[in-house]
């Protein structure tokens, strides 16, 4: 069966809901915690779930995923067939539960290299960071909407006056968050490359922006610096962000603990 993606935003953000990934497009949602089933994502970025799986459901929980039904279109999940009909599951990773594990890191990494804290503790971090999926991104507003969020628990929590005091900044010299961490990470390595490095986490602070109207050609610049494919269907362009941004704090964490090739 074929599933507008809203549906996992529906059922995952209930009382009792949550979301679980497998590999890349495959995973369980549930809004009770007895009644999980599996999906899988396909190449347009619509849920498959096997009928037999919406049958053993209760009724009440059977009649959240009617809402959402829609024809077939796009095929059936690659890595869903795979793991359910082949018992084959694909080795592919997503990239939503390694965002907690990756921040952590960067923060454990910091504190042994430098004996500071560099991220800010904020009451709501673990509820900002249960809706940093691709779900969210069901249209180009969701985009945005979860790219302001990836801001919130990156860019708006790294405490840029620590760095400040640990490259001895002059007080007219104290640029923000994101450029002093490029300050730090480019003691390590080549400037040039600890900007590559930091360029998507950039394109996420700018898309965050696009609520207040920032013009197309700028959105556009921002969707490139992230890795971003402007064409993509949404989901798809939720799942590259998320992709990006992990894949920029992993790689920090790499430069700072001296295990980064410096040549890359």
């Amino acid at each position: 069966m074929w599933f507008r993606p809203e549906v996992m935003m529906t059922l995952a953000h209930r009382r009792g809901g949550g979301l679980k990934w497998y590999t890349r497009d495959t995973g369980s949602v549930w809004c009770s915690p007895d009644d999980s089933v599996h999906f899988g994502v396909n190449r347009v970025g619509l849920v498959n779930v096997f009928a037999k799986d919406i049958a053993l459901l209760p009724e009440w929980e059977q009649q959240i995923w009617a809402g959402f039904n829609v024809g077939p279109d796009g095929g059936v999940s690659e890595e869903l067939l795979a793991s359910q009909m082949r018992s084959e599951p694909a080795d592919t990773q997503a990239p939503e539960p390694f965002l907690s594990i990756g921040l952590g890191l960067l923060a454990v990494t910091i504190h042994e290299q430098f004996g500071v804290t560099l991220l800010k503790s904020h009451n709501q971090t673990i509820e900002i960071m249960q809706k940093c999926h691709r779900f969210r991104a069901v249209d180009t507003a969701g985009l945005f909407a979860l790219s302001k969020d990836l801001a919130r628990i990156t860019a708006d929590a790294i405490d840029a006056s620590v760095i400040h005091k640990l490259l001895g900044l002059d007080k007219k010299d104290r640029p923000g968050s994101l450029k002093s961490l490029e300050r730090l990470i480019a003691t390590r390595i080549d400037g040039n490359v600890a900007s590559r490095v930091m360029g998507p986490l950039f394109g996420i602070y700018e898309l965050r922006l696009a609520d207040a109207h920032l013009p197309s050609s700028d959105v556009l610049s921002a969707l490139k610096l992230v890795g971003v494919a402007r064409d993509a269907a949404p989901i798809q362009q939720g799942l590259q962000l998320l992709c990006e941004c992990v894949s920029s704090i992993y790689e920090i964490v790499h430069v700072l603990r001296n295990t980064y090739d410096k040549c890359n």
